[in-house]
């Protein structure tokens, strides 16, 4: 995992697809690199960027992602890129990731963890009136649904699986 190489590829990529459209970046974090080199590279091109880096609340368990007291053990310096740290629980990661699977995008808990981090975000900047109208949000689909099929049924309550 190296942040050269992912800002040479994902940060670049996603400012060929979105340009200065991002107002909000999401990410998990895993090892820190990927929050590194891609909120560097977009940083860089677009200096008031928001970058939320979600990671897994304590007592919660979700593939993939730190928790949130390995993070701050990560040797890649994600927190001087990130504006925002945002521990996420496993339940609202896994309803999350589940309804994006209904609208047709097979992604995982650690996807569906960032979605859950971003709509908590922009919840607490409209009730502050920071959230703009016209804010764009971009967040990175780094699993599947697949391999963790057991797990929804396993981790949500029986009203969210159906």
């Amino acid at each position: 995992n190296s942040p050269k190489a992912i800002n040479r590829i994902v940060g670049k990529e996603l400012y060929e697809q979105f340009g200065k459209k991002i107002n909000i970046l999401c990410m998990s974090l895993g090892t820190g690199a990927t929050v590194v080199g891609t909120g560097s590279y977009l940083k860089n091109k677009i200096p008031n960027l928001y970058l939320i880096a979600t990671s897994v609340k304590n007592g919660s368990s979700i593939p993939g992602p730190r928790g949130e007291d390995a993070v701050k053990k990560l040797d890649f310096p994600w927190w001087k890129i990130a504006d925002l740290e945002l521990p996420i629980r496993d339940i609202p990661a896994y309803e999350m990731s589940l309804a994006l699977v209904r609208e047709g995008i097979f992604v995982g808990p650690s996807t569906g963890m960032q979605l859950a981090g971003i709509l908590q975000t922009l919840k607490k900047m409209k009730a502050k009136k920071r959230l703009k109208k016209d804010t764009n949000v971009v967040f990175v689909a780094c699993d599947t649904m697949f391999p963790y099929i057991e797990d929804y049924f396993a981790v949500l309550p029986d009203k969210l699986k159906r």
